[in-house]
């Protein structure tokens, strides 16, 4: 059973029941951790301050993944990890590499004719920075070779 219905065509959250557990239904374009309504959060979002920015941050970087490549389904799962081990600043930019954006790997990786004369050097430095921290991708989702050599 879905408890006042109307705020979710309001754009407010609601709460439903089922079985004796009680869920929180939100629109889909918010967060979980940032939805608006009367409903009182018992999450602990002062200490988790860091938390907040990275789900901020990984909120921001699936939406250009979804809009720039909605095709790709693989994409998303390659930067969830990245943004979990915090290698993303808030401009989408690569924190230890701050002239290379999420755009600029997104192409990179989805090159597949990459010629090792032409790559940009630093984005394969990124890839061994990546593999260095001991993240892994599937491999279908890295299409261009240099990349995937760097990267495994």
């Amino acid at each position: 059973m879905i408890n006042y219905v109307d705020n979710l065509f309001q754009g407010s959250r609601a709460t439903m029941f089922i079985n004796n557990e009680q869920f929180l239904i939100h629109p889909i374009n918010t967060p979980c951790s940032t939805s608006t309504g009367d409903h009182n959060d018992t999450d602990d979002d002062d200490d988790n301050g860091d938390d907040s920015e990275l789900d901020t941050i990984q909120n921001q970087v699936h939406e250009f993944v979804i809009q720039a490549y909605p095709k790709n389904r693989f994409l998303p799962m390659v930067f969830r990890n990245l943004v979990k081990s915090n290698l993303i600043d808030s401009d989408l930019f690569f924190k230890q590499f701050p002239t290379i954006h999420v755009a600029d790997f997104c192409t990179f990786i989805n090159n597949r004719f990459c010629k090792k004369s032409k790559s940009n050097t630093q984005l394969l430095k990124l890839c061994k920075f990546i593999r260095s921290h001991h993240i892994k991708f599937p491999s279908i989702a890295i299409k261009n070779p240099l990349a995937y050599q760097a990267l495994s």
